[in-house]
């Protein structure tokens, strides 16, 4: 049986690197927002303006997410499964399991939303096409599906920041500069293995 290889994770290029940061800071500003609301009066001021400005942002993120998802699935996560080591599957399958979870909580946040309900007032999101049963559940899975999310962002910035700790850099890949970069261009990844 052949031994498994590490393969090195490349700099995203412009556009993924874009997308990746505007999902974490649409996705932190959705969670932290939406969890510091959870037990304010729905006549509260700040959870107003909360429940006024998530919904859009959401929206707005929907075609950012469609987008990073084509554009990840391109890269074929699970081409080489079998021959890498068992690191990066557990890699790849954590984000598999983000963006499960970020689909889920796009999914059920739209259809918790009370019929009628327009985005910024203007324009319908949909009819009356759940009941309240399903209204109640998609908010009850909303609520849970976000906490697995949090716990799943909180698991990834933990494995970059050990990955860093280690002397094993992956920051790298999202930083906005090609300088750092620059040391990658001989054909071997941060620790000096050769790419395969």
């Amino acid at each position: 049986m052949p031994s498994k290889e590490r393969v090195s994770a490349l700099p995203l290029p412009p556009i993924r690197w874009l997308l990746h940061g505007l999902s974490a800071a649409i996705i932190l500003w959705l969670m932290v927002s939406g969890f510091a609301v959870v037990g304010l009066d729905r006549g509260s001021a700040l959870r107003l303006v909360i429940d006024t400005v998530n919904p859009v942002l959401g929206a707005f993120f929907v075609p950012i997410f469609i987008a990073r998802a084509v554009l990840y699935l391109r890269t074929r996560p699970f081409h080489q499964w079998d021959s890498v080591l068992r690191e990066q599957q557990m890699m790849v399958a954590g984000q598999v399991a983000l963006y499960v979870c970020i689909f889920v909580v796009l999914l059920t946040g739209l259809l918790m939303m009370p019929a009628g309900w327009k985005l910024m007032n203007v324009v319908p999101a949909y009819g009356r096409v759940v009941g309240d049963g399903v209204r109640s559940s998609s908010a009850t899975l909303h609520f849970w599906t976000d906490g697995a999310l949090a716990c799943l962002v909180a698991g990834h910035v933990a494995m970059v920041v050990a990955h860093e700790m280690r002397g094993r850099p992956v920051l790298y890949r999202v930083l906005p500069s090609r300088a750092a970069n620059n040391g990658n261009r001989c054909g071997r990844d941060p620790q000096g293995e050769k790419r395969t």
